[in-house]
């Protein structure tokens, strides 16, 4: 061990710069020909790329390793003393701001060959921590910037032994947890004037001071990595192929009690998340770059949160990283994070805000991304609100929260600006929210609030781009009136089909008419949910039952049916009703669910509907609760219970159609924004190709056409692939949309020659117009009649219109166009005919965004009368049009156009055949390699097979040895034993001999002794004799 005063030895060597990745620290050492100090380090992101060259061929270059994230906390700025440890800004004229940390003692410092080993830095600590018999008490002082210097002082004498730049310190390490010098850490940095390098050790009185103190060396490289806006306004702006746009998506989850956790719910119009007090989250961030050659992204290594907006850096607080990587599709970089509500440090957020009000949070997200020098910092700033623990939401938004970015780069020209900067060829110019960028601020310190997000959307959204297919929200709220005029709608609806299906039955009693009204009500809505809904519902209400509460209904049904009914309906009541009563266990309440649901009252849902109740249509024209449309939709349709087309179904998906191809294209162009079907190769898109591969197998006549996943994808956002398929088939069929592809398209035709006189009778200005810019219908409405208005117009609306056509008949196109023209005719009277065209396709559809725009619309189409008998007019109109266009047709005309109409269709087929044997060679291809692997690996396994047992074969005849030389050593032992027994036995003998003798010789001396005595009495008697006679 070499003497302290080697700490001294410290000059302006150039070596740096730590970084933090994930759960660990990793420092690494800059070139030696780099002479710039602060210049350097307030850009400390030059090393990170020689971070990840060096790291695969050092071993070792992490420092806190099996340590979580959340065991380190960020030092406060005030003085606060944690376990011993005091952490204080200096206040000092010229001295600049650090953490100050007591209770340390140094243990000494050692000679390193490699600056980076973990093996031999913990080597060393576990020497000098054996060897040290005087302990240096010392106090530390880590900066909070990387241009500030690690001091170390005398706590008996507080002078200062040893002050050096942090860009010295080339490596850290703490002990290993479960040893001895698990409270002890050190740092390595290099000696003056030569290429050796020096570990000093420090031990802590405190153990979890070790995080601590770490954390607060990465943390002056933290605050370095912003660069400064005097340097960016130095650069000239970049070319546009030095743009890099990234979109960063946020989410929170909760847990939900029963160990997963569930995305918070966001306000549909404001887009702040609804957080719950003291409930345990995770915030996932979702980078995904969207212009521009592509920027790998290496590792994120920091994610941060702090409460409010404009941050300081200082007040975020770094959260324990759960996972980071690319996302299964390749497309985005995920992170994820682990929030402790608990938390001082998140207080504000974690208490109740008051009504009409709301908070902020900043996020933080710190990207190392390759061939840039310094890091990225991705900073998004969302509201929130928060409620009870206990709080419950229903219905929300499920937009993302996500910001744009544009991210300037320059690439690095001189070698002298390419020294410490590795392979690194970009430095950052800067970093703007989108917002800032396309609008830049009128100050140099201004700053963007979160609503550059949503004040974007709104300019891309009056922009010229279209809107994109699947967008929108769709409310889930629902008055309690509606609810009621449904359930009341719905009630009667069973009622009639009752009648039809049950005998009377003479066991009823009676019941007040307002309890009856309520229980029937209650029970006609939960009727006409789904099952999944009702479940929830069941399981979040107060589950509660009264024994004093004896209901019967007058139902016309058998004795099993009414009492059935009464403990459902009882059980409804209650749950609406009779909050205060005895509560069910959990196991009680699931069994009187699963009761309800397997009910035969239920039955009568699959029993014949087709008697429509009145009021049906007036209901349905002012649209369906979205709650509720699964079921209706269903209803309408009349598949509620067509068993046989989905065992057909589940049949039609396992057979292949010659149309993959086309399915596959189609579906990434079917709602690529919404979040059920915008993962390739998703769950959504997954069951949307089975649904279109399985009806294109079904209907021969027809198969797939363009424009029909719309509609399934529609149908799928409500209800299982099955039951979407069973009403798609019913559109097709029963509602004669398949009629619209027949023929070549000829029905379609035939609509559109009626949409024309509709609108020549109704709009005559508006149609002639049209007839002057040569604007013809199909030019329009073809998407319209052959989607049913799927494909452009936002969700709120499109469901609206589904609606309408299942109650209705698809003769409620002619109204929806009808009226999309009348609301629109100003407009359309001002446009050219390229104008015209851009209004339909891209002012049209945005115009229907809002909810309440939308149902104004359709209410307009409702009151449009398009009599049958019109249309039936102009479709013979239409027939005989054709008709004398065909008897006035030259005959070859017509043959050239049904020649070359087969040609096209002869070159499609071809083209088909072509890309199939494509496929087909490139299967071949690809089966014999996958074979030639195969028996690659077969041939492997079989030498490794023989290889065993030959080892089995070697390892029987050890064993039969083995068991030779134990049985031989056995029959030893046996000998052995029997001989020392016989020993003992001999021994024993002996010893009882020896034991009599003994005893034979005791009694013989006894004799004596006593004997010895009486003759010693005789001579005392004599000699008393003999002294008197002398006397």
């Amino acid at each position: 061990m070499e003497e302290q005063g080697s700490l001294r030895r410290v000059s302006g060597s150039s070596d740096s710069v730590s970084t933090l990745n994930s759960e660990e620290f990793i420092l690494i050492q800059q070139p030696e020909d780099s002479s710039s100090t602060s210049a350097e380090i307030s850009g400390n992101g030059n090393a990170l790329e020689e971070a990840q060259n060096d790291a695969a061929s050092t071993e070792g270059e992490v420092a806190v390793t099996g340590q979580p994230v959340g065991e380190r906390q960020q030092p406060s700025d005030s003085n606060t003393t944690t376990g011993g440890e005091e952490v204080r800004r200096s206040s000092a004229a010229g001295e600049e701001e650090s953490v100050l940390f007591n209770k340390l003692s140094y243990l000494g410092s050692k000679t390193v060959s490699s600056p980076r080993s973990q093996t031999q830095a913990l080597q060393a600590m576990a020497t000098l921590r054996a060897e040290a018999h005087v302990l240096l008490h010392v106090t530390l002082y880590v900066p909070n910037i990387a241009e500030g210097s690690v001091r170390i002082i005398d706590q008996a004498t507080e002078t200062e032994i040893a002050a050096f730049p942090i860009y010295k310190v080339l490596f850290c390490v703490r002990g290993l947890e479960g040893t001895a010098e698990s409270d002890c850490f050190a740092f390595t940095e290099r000696c003056w004037g030569s290429d050796h390098f020096q570990v000093h050790v420090f031990c802590c009185e405190i153990k979890e001071a070790v995080s601590r103190i770490l954390y607060s060396f990465s943390t002056a490289f933290l605050r370095a990595s912003k660069p400064s806006t005097e340097i960016k306004d130095t650069f000239v702006l970049a070319p546009e192929n030095d743009m890099y746009n990234f979109t960063v998506c946020l989410e929170i989850k909760e847990d939900d009690g029963k160990g997963n956790f569930s995305a918070v719910p966001k306000d549909r119009e404001k887009l702040y998340f609804k957080l719950r007090q003291s409930v345990e989250k995770k915030v996932f961030i979702n980078v995904q770059q969207t212009s521009n050659r592509e920027l790998a992204v290496e590792r994120c290594f920091g994610l941060l949160l702090g409460a409010g907006r404009q941050v300081r850096n200082s007040d975020m607080y770094l959260l324990d990283m759960e996972s980071m990587g690319m996302s299964a599709d390749g497309k985005c970089y995920v992170i994820t994070g682990a929030w402790d509500p608990n938390t001082p440090a998140f207080q504000s957020l974690n208490e109740e805000t008051p009504k009409d009000t709301r908070v902020y949070l900043t996020v933080a997200v710190d990207l190392v991304i390759k061939e840039v020098v310094e890091p990225v910092r991705f900073l998004l700033e969302p509201g929130v609100r928060v409620y009870p623990t206990n709080e419950r939401f229903w219905y929300f938004s499920r937009k993302t929260f996500s910001e744009a970015f544009v991210v300037q780069l320059r690439q690095l020209q001189s070698s002298a600006e390419r020294v410490g900067a590795g392979d690194a060829v970009y430095e950052v110019v800067s970093l703007q929210r989108q917002c800032e960028w396309d609008e830049p601020p009128t100050s140099p310190g201004c700053t963007q609030t979160p609503r550059c997000s949503q004040d974007l959307g709104q300019a891309q959204d009056d922009s010229d781009s279209e809107l994109s297919s699947g967008t929108g929200d769709v409310s889930m709220d629902c008055t309690e009136n509606i609810l009621e005029s449904w359930g009341d709608l719905l009630h009667r609806w069973w009622v009639q089909v009752e009648q039809q299906t049950y005998p009377p039955c003479s066991h009823s009693l009676s019941l007040s008419p307002p309890l009856y009204h309520s229980i029937t009500v209650t029970l006609s809505v939960c009727l006409s949910l789904s099952l999944t809904l009702l479940m929830a519902l069941s399981f979040t209400a107060s589950l509660t039952l009264t024994l004093s509460l004896s209901l019967s209904l007058s139902l016309r049904s058998h004795l099993s049916l009414t009492h059935t009914v009464s403990l459902s309906l009882a059980l409804i009541h209650c749950l609406t009703h009779c909050r205060s009563l005895t509560s069910l266990s959990l196991s009680l309440s699931l069994s009187l669910t699963v009761s309800l649901l397997q009910s035969p009252f239920l039955s009568l849902r699959h029993s014949n509907l087709s008697v429509r109740p009145k009021g049906l249509s007036v209901q349905v024209k002012h649209s369906i609760p979205e709650a509720l449309r699964a079921e209706v939709w269903q209803l309408l349709a009349g598949c509620h219970d067509n068993q046989a087309m989905l065992e057909k179904y589940r049949i039609l998906i396992t057979k292949d159609s010659p149309q993959e191809s086309v399915i596959t294209r189609d579906i990434n162009r079917t709602f690529p924004t919404h979040h059920h079907f915008k993962d390739t190769n998703g769950d959504g898109q997954d069951s949307l190709f089975k649904i279109c591969k399985a009806y294109s197998i079904y209907d021969k006549d027809i198969g797939y056409c363009q424009g029909q996943s719309f509609l399934a994808a529609v149908l799928l956002l409500h209800m299982p692939e099955e039951q979407a398929f069973c009403v798609l088939v019913k559109i097709m069929y029963e509602y004669g949309l398949r009629n619209l592809y027949r023929s070549n398209f000829e029905d379609l035709h035939c609509k559109f020659y009626q949409l024309e006189r509709l609108l020549q009778e109704l709009l005559p200005e508006l149609y002639n117009h049209f007839v002057e810019l040569s604007l013809e219908a199909h030019m329009y409405a073809s998407q319209w009649f052959l989607t049913l208005f799927t494909a452009k117009f936002p969700l709120c609306m499109v469901f609206h219109i589904m609606d309408l056509l299942l109650c209705e008949g698809i003769s409620i196109i002619f109204n929806v166009a009808l009226a999309l023209l009348e609301t629109t005719k100003d407009d359309l009277l001002q446009a050219d005919f390229e104008g015209t065209l851009k209004f339909f396709r891209v002012q049209l559809p945005k115009r229907y965004r809002a909810e309440e725009n939308a149902r104004r619309l359709l209410e307009h189409a409702c009151n449009i009368k398009v009599p049958t008998k019109k249309l039936k007019k102009y479709e013979r109109e239409y027939q005989a049009l054709r008709e004398q266009q065909a008897q006035q047709e030259d005959p070859i005309d017509r043959y050239k156009r049904e020649n070359r109409r087969l040609q096209e269709a002869s070159l499609r087929l071809e083209q088909e055949n072509d890309d199939l044997a494509h496929e087909l060679v490139t299967s071949k291809i690809a089966l014999r390699s996958d074979l030639d692997q195969a028996e690659d690996k077969a041939d492997v396994l079989n030498k490794e097979l023989l290889q065993t047992k030959q080892r089995l074969v070697e390892t029987e005849d050890e064993k039969r040895r083995k068991e030779e030389e134990s049985a031989q050593i056995k029959e030893v032992f046996r000998r052995e034993l029997e001989k020392a027994e016989s020993d003992i036995k001999k021994t024993s003998a002996i010893i009882s001999e020896y034991k009599q003798i003994c005893s034979q010789l005791s009694s013989r001396l006894e004799k004596q002794q006593a004997a010895s005595k009486e003759e010693l009495e005789l001579l005392k008697v004599c000699v008393r004799l003999c002294v008197r006679l002398r006397v």
